[in-house]
């Protein structure tokens, strides 16, 4: 069995708990200048429109996602990955798991990107969201923020991450 196959057995999504959020929270500081406190996490997981899971690797918490149901929209709030997991197709898997889940309830998928987040903006043009318009001053620090759309007409493509089926990468 090579080590690629033993890393996918061992990868599971389930939903963020109580005990996870020390992981989050240094996963978020690793990741953020500006990161979320416990205050914004707690918010997310006491909202019953609201569905916080994390990404675990053998134990371990290696990324998370925050996406609100806002019928008829999906609106992700936040996804991110370790930093040592990165560019392994784990965010765009997540993203991926979401989008497959939601495509017969949503009208689309929606996230809003800081204009000077350029990561976070190829990663999720990469995963196929468009930018559909820009919101001007709207963070405290008055930068511009990208609205990021996934319609249904790219539901018909596949194709994310690194090529491997998306069932065998996050068992369901």
């Amino acid at each position: 069995m090579d080590a690629t196959y033993r890393e996918r057995l061992t990868i599971g999504l389930r939903v963020m708990v109580w005990a996870d959020l020390r992981h989050v929270l240094r996963i978020e500081a690793d990741s953020f200048g500006h990161p979320w406190s416990e205050a914004n996490f707690l918010e997310h997981l006491e909202n019953p429109n609201a569905v916080a899971l994390v990404l675990e690797r053998s134990g371990l918490v290696v990324g998370y996602e925050v996406f609100g149901i806002d019928h008829p929209r999906i609106r992700f709030y936040s996804c991110v990955v370790r930093p040592a997991f990165r560019r392994r197709g784990v965010g765009s898997s997540m993203v991926a798991h979401v989008v497959r889940l939601t495509a017969d309830r949503a009208s689309g998928v929606l996230t809003k990107v800081p204009e000077k987040n350029v990561r976070a903006q190829l990663f999720f043009r990469q995963c196929r969201f468009w930018a559909v318009r820009v919101l001007p001053a709207c963070l405290l620090n008055d930068e511009d923020v990208y609205v990021m759309e996934f319609s249904p007409l790219e539901w018909t493509f596949p194709a994310f991450g690194s090529g491997a089926p998306l069932d065998e990468l996050i068992p369901l």
